[in-house]
């Protein structure tokens, strides 16, 4: 015997469920839902369904686009993109290659141009120093001389002294200038006062430039230096003076030797060279000469800190030094 069990009702659909809308019960989305695609996720569609297919028709997946050049790149074929690297790589070098270049260069030729620029200042030094040294030689040996060694003892004890000693003396000192082409050779005694010199008669005046005889009278040696002379000075020894120099201070070198009495060694007096700068190119000839061309120049400060020009020669690309231009401060080279 069979029994047949069947429910008293039929089965109400879900509340939700729409029979026109699709088929195999698909359910019907609120458009919120389509607007949203994230809220697929708990609302499967059918496969087929009206629906499914609004819903891929409709929806765009967008993605943050690329730089331009970058978006080329992605779309070159790998062949495209190799070759693409090789040529970039090879303008890297070629660059590089270039810059490195160009700053050995550069950096060379500022080393060159120091490496010049101090050789030329050591030529300058040398020839500089090279009169100062000549006069030392010379009045070393003029310490010696018996005529003004005579001279200086017989100041030195407060004898007379005759004329015909004294004249001798200063023609030895008058023989010094013309052959050294100097303007200072004076004897000067035990008591700081001239007893001859070369150009004007200044007999009996104080004579300690920068203090420099006193401090050979003390401590007996050779001193070599430079110094700057007043005008005034000038005026009153009264030498032969460069042409065109006229009232204005001068860049001297000194050299300052003391004379001893040989039978006592004592000092009895001192000899002072000195060698007027301005004007002369011999300084500046000679610093150029090895290189054939160039400028040299040499400046004297002043008590205020600055320069001024004491004796220069610009030669430019020129080798002929004769055809060469003196006295030519920097500030007016041409560039």
């Amino acid at each position: 015997m069979a029994t047949d069990f069947r429910p008293s009702t039929q089965p109400q659909p879900p509340a939700n469920s729409d029979p026109s809308n699709g088929q195999n019960g698909a359910g019907k989305l609120s458009p919120e839902a389509v607007g949203n695609p994230s809220s697929l996720e708990n609302n499967p569609l059918a496969y087929g369904s009206r629906l499914s297919k609004s819903l891929n028709t409709d929806l765009t997946i967008t993605r943050k686009a690329k730089l331009g050049w970058v978006q080329w790149f992605s779309n070159l074929s790998v062949g495209q993109k190799q070759i693409a690297g090789l040529f970039t790589s090879e303008v890297i070098s070629v660059l590089g290659l270039v810059g490195v270049g160009s700053f050995l260069i550069v950096s060379g030729g500022r080393n060159q141009l120091l490496n010049q620029a101090q050789a030329e200042l050591s030529v300058a030094d040398i020839e500089y120093n090279i009169k100062i040294n000549q006069m030392g030689f010379g009045f070393r040996g003029q310490s010696d001389n018996v005529a003004i060694v005579d001279v200086a003892r017989a100041y030195a004890a407060g004898q007379t002294i005759s004329q015909t000693d004294l004249g001798t003396v200063q023609q030895i000192l008058q023989n010094e200038i013309k052959a050294r082409n100097i303007e200072y050779a004076t004897l000067v005694g035990n008591d700081l006062s001239i007893i001859a010199n070369a150009n004007t008669n200044r007999r009996g005046q104080r004579f300690d430039p920068d203090g420099l005889v006193g401090t050979v009278l003390q401590n007996p040696r050779q001193i070599k230096t430079s110094s700057l002379v007043s005008w005034e000075e000038l005026q009153n020894e009264g030498p032969p003076l460069p042409e065109g120099f006229a009232e204005q201070d001068a860049l001297i070198r000194y050299t300052v030797t003391p004379v001893s009495d040989p039978n006592s060694g004592t000092v009895v007096g001192a000899l002072v060279s000195g060698d007027i700068v301005n004007g002369k190119d011999q300084i500046p000839r000679g610093a150029i000469r090895p290189f054939e061309s160039g400028y040299s120049a040499v400046y004297q400060r002043q008590e205020d800190g600055g320069f001024i020009l004491t004796t220069s020669l610009n030669a430019g690309d020129n080798p002929d030094l004769d055809a060469a231009v003196a006295n030519v401060p920097w500030r007016m080279m041409p560039c």
